[in-house]
């Protein structure tokens, strides 16, 4: 859902709802991590089940706009982040034991594998310092 945020009463107000799954299958897909870029240009989304990182370009923020979809190198993405600087993206693989790296487009936004992981037992969680 793409919300606008009333500061003064903490309201949320539904602009508009974006299916992350386009079938719509439940209880096969969760969506999982999401995160903004630095820049607010796009969207990521982790999605357990189909273990994809899915990107979202934000030209329109009402209208957020798929223009990828990658495998996460692992199975089930509990969460993503990004760097601070908003050039890699981390991908927490809870049932593979690893985090997996990604180099994200400055154009395009989209993800690519660096080949670079860690092995963590069952990652959940993934936080920037």
């Amino acid at each position: 859902m793409v919300c606008e945020y009333d500061r003064e009463t903490g309201a949320l107000t539904t602009l508009a709802v974006v299916p992350v799954v386009e079938d719509g299958v439940l209880g096969v897909d969760f969506p999982s991590g999401i995160r903004v870029s630095p820049d607010g240009r796009f969207l990521y989304v982790g999605l357990r089940g189909r273990d994809e990182l899915r990107t979202y370009a934000l030209a329109d923020p009402r209208k957020p706009v798929l223009v990828s979809t990658v495998p996460t190198g692992g199975s089930w993405p509990r969460d993503i982040a990004l760097s601070p600087d908003g050039t890699l993206l981390f991908s927490a693989n809870q049932l593979a034991d690893v985090i997996t790296v990604f180099r994200l487009d400055p154009a395009s936004g989209v993800p690519s594998a660096t080949g670079a992981t860690l092995s963590v037992p069952a990652p959940a969680c993934v936080l920037m310092r």
